[in-house]
């Protein structure tokens, strides 16, 4: 029996995307192929993945993984039947667990600021939405649950929005704000300047890895090149290859 499952972005030894957020719905594919956009990276992973309408839990398509013919009770890095996951989009604000609670470390939703505290998301106590999604994350230590559940709780199906219990510092009181889940770029975690690239001052320019493009990088380069001085920021994970 084939397993029909909606994956994020990436099916271990078996499904990949071969550009960010290529196709990630699978609107797009021929029946009984490989979805669009994605690709089977290699024969020896013991699965076969084919784009079908039917059966699908979200949208338009989905893929089908399948064990391959002759590969055996377990062909490869995953043990069938696989559950598979829906496809998450991310709410376009950052937290994190500070002093048992939970703190907007960043955000470009105007109602809600660094520091605001989420009480709630959805109506549910915002330590026990954590708590219960750490029940569902493998991982070595408490600590590690903790880190990935307040990035994974503001996370949802595409244009899925979460309503969020926020007290403002420093007010006892608290209002509703509701956020789309549609942002699938990077959100820094960190205030810094708005422009990527920028002339602090006269001859000393910013630089910001995280953020940063490869064609931004190199327009710049005629700058930076005769530039005094350049503080190039390195909190995140440089995109730049050049």
């Amino acid at each position: 029996m084939w397993s029909r499952v909606i994956v994020l972005l990436a099916l271990a030894a078996s499904l990949h995307a071969q550009g960010a957020f290529a196709n990630p719905d699978f609107e797009k594919g021929s029946p009984g192929a490989v979805p669009e956009g994605w690709f089977v990276p290699s024969a020896s992973s013991g699965y076969q993945a084919a784009w079908v309408t039917e059966g699908c839990r979200q949208g338009k398509g989905c893929a089908e993984i399948a064990p391959r013919p002759n590969a055996g009770a377990n062909p490869g890095n995953l043990a069938p039947p696989y559950a598979g996951k829906l496809i998450r989009y991310r709410a376009p604000l950052m937290a994190a667990w500070i002093e048992n609670k939970y703190f907007v470390t960043s955000s470009t939703v105007e109602q809600l600021k660094p520091g605001n505290e989420i009480v709630a998301i959805n109506g549910k106590p915002a330590g026990a939405v954590l708590e219960d999604m750490e029940k569902l994350i493998s991982a070595a230590t408490a600590q590690w649950k903790r880190a990935r559940s307040t990035v994974e709780a503001l996370q949802g199906p595409r244009g899925e929005k979460l309503a969020l219990t926020v007290r403002p510092y420093p007010d006892t009181s608290t209002k509703e704000v509701s956020v789309p889940c549609d942002s699938s770029g990077a959100l820094t975690a960190d205030a810094r300047p708005k422009k990527v690239l920028t002339e602090l001052e006269k001859g000393i320019w910013y630089v910001d890895l995280t953020r940063a493009q490869d064609k931004e990088f190199d327009d710049a380069l005629p700058d930076l090149a005769s530039a005094k001085g350049i503080v190039f920021d390195i909190r995140g994970y440089p995109r730049v290859t050049a």
